[in-house]
């Protein structure tokens, strides 16, 4: 058994919040939020927890009992309404937002923006496949989706990030024993990369010489030399001679000023915000005015790692600035850049 306290990051500030317990409840691992700050009542509510799921794995025939007296004494009415009712009575978009606040509940999904994806899913599920219950699905309803998505022009990335949401629920209605099998399994399509990942000082010179808007300009700078996400304008502030962000699952992290102009960039952006869609359609206008039509805003970011590469940064230190939680994930970044891969990654942290 796990307890822990939740913390989140507010005004970049770490403040913690109700505690959680994670356990083995029956035959698999299951995480509980207890609703409290106070130590001592969680510690109480844990270990009622943990008796509940001992007596799941004597008793597995009883776990759906054992399950419910848990959900009932934690007060987790809308996790009583997720297990414990019959398939044919729920359509499939109550179900999904009820996926949502449990996956919100238990801090997995931490993010307004991951929120806003599952939320956009349910969107295109809906206009797909209209007014259905979740006993209605089956591989046709596949097809009418992956239809959907052709019809809609959507990128692989897209159809791949729209994949994993249902994929998702599928797999959390499962889990709950609301459905005994799952109806179809999403396959994510493999993206063979052709293209540069990354811009070229050249061409990002090009890149701002064909706009005249200075917010445009301060973003893609801090971007470039500063390897932001779109969502992170609004989550970052300058300190000195580093900027503090906060990026994806609310991760904290410090980046050392690459740019004398990176203050006045912050200040601006600050001033003027937008939303991550109106940053990607403002940046593929400025890259076909400018004939570099092969690139997005992301390729900003990947710039940025090649250019730390270039100047000697150590693999280690390129993650912490990249945010990223493995460095497998930095080392996939390197391998597209086709330098000294080998190398690079053999070197030492400084």
């Amino acid at each position: 058994m796990r307890l822990y306290q939740n913390t989140t990051y507010i005004g970049g500030k770490k403040h913690k919040t109700n505690y959680s317990v994670r356990l083995l409840f029956g035959d698999r691992m299951m995480t509980f939020p207890l609703g409290t700050n106070k130590k001592r009542e969680a510690k109480e509510l844990a270990q009622f927890v943990r008796e509940c799921g001992y007596k799941a794995s004597l008793v597995p025939e009883n776990k759906k009992a054992y399950l419910k007296e848990t959900y009932e004494k934690l007060q987790l009415f809308s996790k009583l309404t997720d297990t414990f009712y019959e398939t044919k009575e729920v359509s499939f978009s109550t179900l999904y937002k009820k996926m949502i606040k449990s996956k919100m509940e238990a801090n997995i999904i931490k993010s307004n923006r991951t929120k806003e994806i599952y939320l956009e899913m349910l969107k295109h599920c809906e206009k797909a496949w209209g007014d259905i219950n979740l006993e209605e699905l089956n591989w046709e309803q596949e097809d009418k989706l992956y239809s959907y998505f052709n019809k809609k022009n959507f990128s692989i990335t897209t159809q791949n990030m729209y994949k994993r949401c249902i994929k998702s629920f599928l797999n959390w209605c499962k889990k709950r024993e609301i459905i005994e099998r799952l109806p179809f399994s999403p396959q994510q399509i493999k993206i063979t990369n052709t293209k540069p990942s990354w811009i070229k000082p050249k061409e990002f010179q090009m890149l701002q010489e064909h706009t005249d808007d200075a917010v445009m300009k301060a973003r893609n700078r801090l971007g470039y030399y500063m390897g932001l996400r779109r969502g992170e304008f609004s989550n970052m502030r300058f300190d000195k001679d580093r900027l503090i962000v906060i990026g994806k699952g609310n991760k904290l992290r410090e980046i050392p000023v690459q740019y004398p102009q990176c203050e006045d960039d912050v200040i601006i952006v600050h001033k003027y915000p937008a939303k991550e869609h109106s940053i990607t359609k403002s940046f593929k206008r400025l890259c076909r005015r400018a004939g570099l039509d092969q690139f997005n805003f992301h390729c900003l970011r990947h710039s940025f790692a090649h250019n730390c590469m270039l100047n000697d940064v150590s693999i280690f230190k390129l993650q912490t600035y990249l945010g990223h939680s493995s460095v497998s994930t930095t080392e996939n970044y390197l391998k597209d850049f086709g330098l000294d891969y080998l190398n690079y990654t053999s070197r030492v942290n400084k």
